[in-house]
């Protein structure tokens, strides 16, 4: 889509801040406010930004291994099943308690093999 003014001026500092905060504390549950819109942070991403990211990716001839790897394998699968880093480790304290050794050994172990975060078992 062609957009007559750039996003960043589309967008008012207090919802760009308050969205910061939301997102900071709800994670990708958030619901924000976009162009004057209220939705999932969830769901902007996946509708909107990242095939936006992808498609920008493109224009700049960037490798299409390149963006496979990080926008269709890594990026897309991590925010449609929601789990990253911290919700993993809030997860893994839910169902193991305060082991941090066990949570870091795990951690560890699922880095080593190579496995994307949105993946990890608890």
């Amino acid at each position: 889509s062609c957009q007559s003014k750039a996003l960043e001026e589309s967008i008012t500092f207090t919802d760009c801040k308050e969205n910061f905060y939301k997102c900071a504390q709800k994670g990708l549950a958030a619901d924000i406010v976009w162009l004057g819109k209220k939705l999932k942070v969830q769901e902007l991403l996946l509708d909107q930004l990242i095939p936006m990211a992808k498609n920008g990716l493109e224009k700049l001839n960037i490798s299409f291994s390149d963006i496979q790897l990080y926008i269709n394998e890594t990026i897309y699968p991590r925010v449609l099943n929601g789990q990253n880093g911290s919700h993993w480790q809030r997860a893994y304290i839910g169902c193991h308690g305060r082991d941090f050794q066990g949570m870091s050994q795990r951690y560890w172990e699922q880095q080593k093999e190579n496995i994307p975060v949105h993946s990890w078992s608890i």
